[in-house]
């Protein structure tokens, strides 16, 4: 019997829907559940951040606070809910497609800049230490921003149309190695802290509180990370980008925690050891990332 050429591409075809109808929702739904875990966290801090964050001076951790809590979200919330969930154009589609990455970066490279002032900080400032951390983020983003365009470039965006709501973002070609410079970074950190745990010997509450909170955060965020360069390189149709917002979630609600129980840890009483750390303390007239960087 000869063969059907155009069967077996309308087969092909019917594969394809079968696994957009499979997998879409998997990460439509995924991303639903953590953008509203998002709008839980906001709500039970809001007050800590009034009282422990917005009464500070502009200086670098502020920014890097107001970037993660109030920029990246509101793209995230573009990105999960209205990209995925209302009949969207296809030129808009197409469109967005092109700045799907950058959200993901924006978070994780602010996020990564909080982590090394917090390292620093554990490290007692030292000058050889910041200059290798500064060293390590600016290659991490000199190879993650190149890599990130390429991705946004090759990636398109197709409309649901009358089958289903939203978009669908195809990335072509090799996009899991963009995943290995924020893992090194983050695993790189949670060693060096780890190591200092092991090493210190006194108890001061706000290294516990510094070492805790970041082994806890690099622990789960290398966990992330590490999971979305296996799903990207070994996942299979859309579920590659499974974790891809829940990972960014995961970067903005852990920052934030971190930032606003260090300060709330400064304001209590008897800490009076928290006003010797220069790069966390608040108050502080220098800032040794600053100060590194105009050197």
């Amino acid at each position: 019997m000869a063969s059907n050429p155009s069967g077996t591409a309308l087969e092909s075809i019917s594969e394809d829907i079968l696994q957009i109808f499979n997998d879409y929702p998997a990460v439509k739904y995924t991303n639903a559940a953590f953008l509203t875990i998002l709008i839980y966290d906001y709500t039970l801090t809001i007050n800590l951040e009034m009282n422990s964050v917005w009464t500070l001076p502009w200086k670098l951790p502020k920014f890097l606070f107001v970037i993660n809590r109030y920029i990246v979200p509101p793209m995230l919330f573009f990105d999960g809910i209205y990209m995925d969930f209302y009949n969207t154009p296809s030129d808009m589609c197409q469109f967005v497609a092109k700045f799907s990455p950058w959200p993901t970066l924006v978070s994780l490279g602010t996020v990564e800049m909080i982590l090394i002032i917090r390292t620093l900080a554990i490290y007692h400032e030292q000058r050889s230490i910041g200059l290798c951390l500064i060293g390590l983020f600016t290659v991490s983003m000199l190879s993650w921003f190149p890599a990130s365009i390429v991705v946004a470039a090759r990636t398109t965006g197709t409309s649901g149309t009358n089958i289903f709501t939203g978009c669908i973002f195809n990335a072509h070609g090799i996009v899991w190695p963009t995943w290995i410079p924020p893992v090194i970074v983050e695993s790189t950190l949670c060693l060096m802290v780890a190591y200092k745990v092991l090493v210190q010997v006194e108890r001061i509450p706000t290294f516990q509180l510094l070492a805790r909170d970041s082994l806890i955060y690099f622990l789960l965020m290398f966990s992330l990370l590490l999971a979305n360069l296996f799903i990207f390189r070994f996942g299979q149709g859309f579920l590659g980008a499974l974790l891809l917002v829940p990972s960014t979630i995961v970067a903005c609600i852990s920052a934030g925690r971190m930032m606003m129980n260090l300060k709330s840890l400064s304001l209590a009483p008897g800490a009076t050891e928290f006003l010797d750390m220069g790069t966390i303390d608040w108050q502080a007239d220098s800032n040794i990332i600053g100060e590194l960087i105009s050197e």
